[in-house]
């Protein structure tokens, strides 16, 4: 009689043997895994490095301004008050940033709701107020000669500055838009 547990027919692995099969048989299977998995795979880190990059450009325009802003910080005769506009608007976006993140990843309640309602709110009052700032020195500003104080501002600190109020600008009309069509 034969039964299923029979001694003869149990095949005998050294040492050396169980160590090369065990560990080639591991990565076989990731192997297979990963040739199953890996328009998944590919897919998903694509979309990540994607998110990754756009978070890393959202987050680098403030980081710009409040550095602009503080190296330029005596460079604008013209009008004293756009470095610090570039820094309190640098600073303004990144605490909007982090509260928006916060909400949006960890925690939805009440009270970051209304503290992203409250920056977002100071965030837009100085906006138009940076706006009034440097569209009234855009008419007379003027690059070349530090010594005309009346009109002189660094070229890459208003420039910047201007550059930015654009980008809000279209920020902030495409959220409109955006709004308005939804409500639709």
């Amino acid at each position: 009689m034969s039964s299923k547990y029979d001694v003869e027919k149990v095949p005998t692995i050294q040492q050396s043997d169980m160590t090369s099969d065990a560990s080639s048989t591991k990565i076989e299977r990731a192997v297979q895994y990963v040739k199953r998995n890996s328009k998944n795979a590919f897919i998903t880190v694509l979309v990540f490095i994607v998110l990754f990059v756009l978070l890393a450009l959202i987050f680098a325009v403030p980081i710009a301004q409040v550095i602009i802003g503080f190296s330029h910080k005596n460079s604008c005769p013209i009008n004293h008050l756009i470095p610090i506009y570039l820094i309190v608007a640098g600073f303004a976006t990144l605490v909007l940033l982090i509260i928006t993140c916060i909400k949006f990843f960890y925690e939805k309640s009440t009270f970051w709701s209304i503290l992203q309602i409250l920056s977002g709110l100071f965030c837009l009052a100085w906006f138009i107020t940076g706006s009034v700032w440097i569209f009234r020195a855009k008419g007379k500003v003027q690059y070349y000669y530090p010594y005309y104080e009346s009109t002189y501002c660094d070229y890459t600190l208003f420039n910047f500055a201007f550059g930015t109020l654009f980008i809000n600008y279209g920020l902030l009309f495409g959220h409109v838009c955006n709004n308005s069509e939804n409500k639709r």
